[in-house]
């Protein structure tokens, strides 16, 4: 069971869209939100989530590690492996309302064999 330490960070700033962007107009404000927990026998580690109007990423606070995203707009969950090189993505199931009708009841019976429970 995951013992939050303490929450280390709260702050409000822009981050960049595109990596080689010099114009203003490609940033967003997100909040970061930086937690320090600690598992009995793993000591301390470092949870970061950034979020925006669009987004929610979770990392270990490396900009350049494996991460988390979720899509607000699609409902999308996006993992991010760099070791590996791999996108897993989860979408949202599309799912008609389904018509069923269930038959359900209830029979009881005594087992006269069954051990007696203290």
């Amino acid at each position: 069971m995951k013992n939050i330490a303490a929450v280390l960070a709260l702050s409000l700033f822009s981050l960049p869209l595109l990596a080689d962007s010099e114009s203003d107009n490609n940033t967003v404000t997100a909040t970061e939100v930086l937690i320090a927990e600690s598992e009995p026998g793993v000591g301390q580690f470092t949870t970061r989530l950034l979020l925006s109007k669009d987004f929610l990423r979770l990392d270990d606070g490396r900009d350049d590690g494996d991460y988390t995203l979720f899509e607000r707009a699609s409902g999308e969950i996006h993992s991010f492996n760099h070791e590996d090189k791999t996108e897993l993505v989860m979408k949202r199931l599309a799912v008609d309302d389904i018509d069923f009708k269930i038959d359900f009841k209830v029979d009881q019976s005594a087992m006269k064999e069954a051990p007696k429970v203290g």
